[in-house]
C-alpha cells in the first residue's frame, strides 16, 4: 500500500495515537506509506504550533511527511453535516441536554467534515477518540459522536485513545 497515513491527534493521550501508525509504516503493509499528522491549533500560532510537533515527532524519531495545524477545528459544521447526523438516537439526547454537550457534539461533526476533506486520499485515518466524562455523557451520545466522525468517510477509521499514560520517551 501507497499514500499517506493520517494521524487526527487532537490531544495528547500519553502518544499512543502516534506510535501505532508509526509501528504500522514499519509492517509491510504500510511501508510505502507516510505519515501526515494534523493537530489543532490557533491561526495565531500556526508556526510555533507546527515547530512544537515537529520538535515533539523528531524527538521520538517518528518519520513524518508533513504537519498541518488546524484552525478551523472549533467552527460550526456546515447544516447538512448536521442534518445528516439526525438520525442518531444520541443527537436527540445532545438537542434536549445542557449546551456544553450540544458544543461538543457539534466539535465531532466539524472533525468528521474536515477528515472527510483533507483525508479523502490517505489510506488510512488514525484519530484520537473523543474524551466523554462517565457521568456527564450518556452512551447514546457518546457513539453519535463515534459516528459523527467516522460517518460517510472514503478512507479507513482507526479510533485510538491512550489513557494518558506516556507510551513514548526520549532520552537526552
Amino acid at each position: 500500500m501507497t499514500g499517506t497515513i493520517d494521524v487526527w491527534w487532537l490531544h495528547d493521550d500519553g502518544g499512543l495515537t502516534i506510535l501505532v501508525p508509526h509501528l504500522l509504516t514499519l509492517s509491510s503493509q504500510f511501508k510505502q506509506c507516510k505519515l501526515r499528522v494534523f493537530t489543532h491549533g490557533s491561526s495565531q500560532k500556526i508556526t510555533s504550533e507546527r515547530l512544537r510537533m515537529t520538535t515533539l515527532l523528531n524527538k521520538f524519531r517518528i518519520e513524518f511527511s508533513s504537519v498541518e495545524v488546524v484552525t478551523d477545528m472549533n467552527h460550526r459544521p456546515t447544516s447538512e453535516s448536521i442534518h445528516k447526523m439526525d438520525y442518531l438516537p444520541g443527537w436527540s439526547d445532545v438537542r434536549a441536554d445542557d449546551p456544553h454537550t450540544k458544543q461538543k457534539m457539534l466539535r465531532q461533526i466539524r472533525i468528521g467534515e474536515l477528515i472527510r476533506e483533507s483525508s479523502q486520499s490517505s489510506s488510512l485515518a488514525v484519530v484520537t477518540l473523543p474524551v466523554a466524562r462517565k457521568k456527564e455523557v450518556s452512551t447514546n451520545v457518546y457513539l453519535s459522536w463515534l459516528e459523527a466522525l467516522s460517518a460517510n468517510q472514503k478512507v479507513p477509521i482507526l479510533l485510538i485513545r491512550g489513557n494518558q499514560s506516556n507510551v513514548i520517551t526520549f532520552y537526552s
